[in-house]
């Protein structure tokens, strides 16, 4: 420190001595030709920093508006491409790409609501088409579709997976394996979870896959880095059921803790429902604000956010067994998102379509198509044109009863 401070009241003058030391000083100093070359060095390493820098600035640097302005620019062109094609008339263009704008700005936001249940009707025995999978020897137990309707992915007892497009897998010790989409090339395996997985789905139009786990926790996943995100936890007993839409929320069934929990993760809080039934077996989203929840009961119940108590509920939905009169278990529940349209499947021999009245937060019985087998499965294609049920022998979760005249079929 006494090296860069000047002592107090010292003005005199330098002394004779050190007048006399600073003449070799400089003759030590480099020569002129050698200064030069120091002093071009610099120079031209700042100049080359600066023209850099200003490249940066030019060709790689855009603010997040500039971005926002680009991609939305884009995205109406694109669009305004696809309506030119259906709809000739310039005005009739412009009104068509608003009402598309709109409709994405609902659905997003879990507003939107298209009343499409009058126009279906009972189809014909005939129209049924019937798939058998060589690969799988038993019961199928899940299915999937991708957005575009090309394929369909099937999973069984027998651990076999088909489909060219899966992108995740869980089993029953807690591993959750990641596929590459045409190949099923085997990419990642996850190994967080402590029981075995009972439900994977992705966040629509994004790479975030939720997971749930009969250890009680849901966790999050970043597949563009294939890396664990998060757990969230609050059931109390095994989670038999996940499904999310567009927001970055999901929601999960608790099984026998008679609980379902949406979890709005971005605002880092749970919002609880209690449904008072023997064991909730799984929930599907029919939009962002409304649900539905099936179960061994029987029941069949619609909820909103809005209220903590299922608004309607129907109890034995697809009957009694005669057997030992008590209600056929519901297994599985498919929804056409944001329409007013959902089936259920049961091992009643039927797959029963539902129209749900928005207005009167009720559930009303459409008609029924005969299947023969346990539906473990049931997905819409996103057109709503047809409905893919998953068909087996037996209960996807166990032996409980086996209807041999069945086929292990999609």
């Amino acid at each position: 420190m006494s090296f860069f401070i000047r002592g107090r009241g010292n003005t005199q003058k330098p002394n004779k001595k050190v007048k006399r030391k600073s003449a070799p000083l400089q003759n030590a100093l480099p020569s002129k030709k050698k200064k030069s070359f120091i002093q071009d060095e610099e120079i031209t390493s700042d100049e080359d920093e600066v023209t850099f820098k200003k490249q940066e600035v030019e060709f790689v640097e855009e603010s997040a508006q500039e971005k926002k302005i680009r991609l939305a620019q884009q995205f109406l062109d694109e669009l305004k491409r696809e309506k030119e094609n259906e709809v000739e008339d310039e005005e009739d263009v412009i009104r068509a790409v608003g009402q598309k704008l709109k409709e994405d700005v609902l659905e997003a936001s879990g507003r939107l609501q298209q009343t499409v249940a009058d126009e279906y009707i009972v189809p014909d025995l005939d129209s049924i088409k019937v798939s058998k999978c060589k690969a799988h020897k038993l019961s199928l137990t899940c299915l999937a579709l991708t957005h575009d309707e090309k394929y369909i992915f099937t999973a069984s007892k027998d651990w076999s997976i088909e489909g060219q497009k899966l992108s995740a897998s869980g089993d029953c010790d807690g591993i959750i394996n990641i596929w590459e989409a045409e190949s099923l090339k085997h990419l990642r395996t996850f190994t967080k979870h402590r029981g075995a997985v009972s439900g994977l789905c992705f966040r629509k139009g994004s790479h975030t896959l939720y997971s749930c786990s009969h250890d009680r926790m849901v966790m999050i996943w970043n597949l563009d880095v294939m890396a664990f995100a998060d757990n969230l936890g609050g059931h109390q007993d095994a989670i038999t059921g996940i499904d999310s839409l567009y927001r970055e929320s999901c929601i999960t069934c608790g099984g026998r803790d008679e609980m379902v929990i949406v979890y709005v993760i971005i605002e880092e809080k749970q919002l609880r429902f209690s449904a008072f039934q023997s064991s909730i077996d799984g929930v599907k989203l029919i939009n962002e604000r409304t649900f539905v929840t099936y179960g061994q009961n029987g029941s069949l119940a619609l909820w909103t956010t809005l209220k903590k108590k299922p608004h309607s509920v129907i109890p034995a939905a697809h009957g009694k067994n005669p057997e030992n009169n008590e209600p056929f278990w519901l297994t599985s529940v498919a929804s056409l998102v944001n329409t007013d349209v959902i089936a259920s499947g049961s091992s009643d021999g039927f797959v029963r379509l539902w129209k749900v009245d928005h207005s009167r937060r009720k559930l009303e019985e459409m008609f029924s198509i005969p299947v023969k087998g346990v539906v473990n499965g049931l997905e819409f294609t996103p057109s709503g044109t047809h409905l893919i049920a998953a068909v087996g022998q037996e209960h996807k979760l166990g032996r409980w009863f086996t209807e041999k005249s069945a086929k292990n079929s999609l």
